[in-house]
């Protein structure tokens, strides 16, 4: 599919969702979530329509965890986003549902929450609206998204999570922010390094060589790795041309100079 075709695709089911949303059926618990940052970690910017509440992080953890979302219910997003390995995969590529393989490596998801573009194209504007990318993708988790609704709210128990949360049944709108919610508390700041930086731990005489060969004129990493989430939130090339066959960025821009560009992680 065009990506942006595919891009109306989803701002227009989130529209949708927006619409389909009609009075209270059930009391809605509001109690907000106390997000934990580390120190010098701003507040990511949350939308008015997702607010975090300690509901919503419940229910898009359920999902995060349930294969209920793939068309064999087989594969979750834990299956690829490992906790073990920062939410991310040491698979070049993780299979998905009849172990298909997809296009890319699944990232870490540490620290989404302060991503401007999601996914390493950038081919998704914002983090509310990624999930309906591997759900629907045929390679990974290969299920519409109205069906996945239709799924949940065969279950009494995520019904009433639902209306808990949202004060509506599962719908494409609320499946997406829910799984949103939960990925906005993945927040990473409390690395050996972090802590050397607060004054809090050392560092290996290997480790600060490292360090200051990291932010050196000579080897120019922290020109693109740069702040507290070591990003610039950019797309770059580091030299991926005729040799690799993923595009990058230009897969959604079609820009030809967004050739073998990546978001940097």
């Amino acid at each position: 599919m065009h990506p942006r075709i595919f891009t109306l695709i989803l701002l227009l089911l989130a529209l949708a969702g927006v619409g389909c949303r009609e009075g209270d059926p059930s009391p809605i618990d509001d109690t907000p979530y106390a997000l934990q940052l580390p120190p010098g970690f701003p507040y990511p910017d949350i939308p008015e329509d997702n607010a975090l509440t300690v509901a919503r992080v419940a229910l898009g953890k359920r999902l995060f965890y349930d294969p209920i979302l793939s068309a064999d219910s087989t594969i979750s997003c834990a299956s690829c986003h490992l906790p073990a390995l920062a939410f991310a995969d040491d698979a070049p590529i993780s299979p998905g549902v009849g172990r298909r393989l997809g296009l890319r490596n699944a990232p870490t998801l540490a620290n989404v929450a302060y991503l401007t573009l999601v996914n390493k194209d950038g081919g998704v504007p914002k983090l509310d609206l990624q999930a309906l990318v591997p759900i629907e993708d045929h390679n990974e988790m290969d299920l519409s998204i109205l069906s996945a609704a239709l799924r949940l709210n065969a279950h009494p128990d995520y019904l009433e999570a639902f209306q808990r949360a949202y004060g509506e049944e599962a719908s494409p709108f609320t499946i997406t922010r829910a799984l949103a919610a939960f990925l906005r508390i993945l927040i990473s700041g409390d690395s050996p390094y972090d802590r050397y930086e607060q004054g809090k731990g050392s560092l290996s005489e290997s480790a600060k060589r490292g360090s200051a060969l990291f932010f050196s004129e000579r080897a120019q990493c922290s020109s693109c790795h740069s702040g507290f989430n070591f990003t610039d939130n950019g797309f770059h090339n580091n030299g991926l041309y005729d040799t690799y066959a993923d595009p990058g960025r230009m897969r959604a821009t079609f820009l030809p100079e967004d050739e073998g560009k990546f978001r940097v992680p």
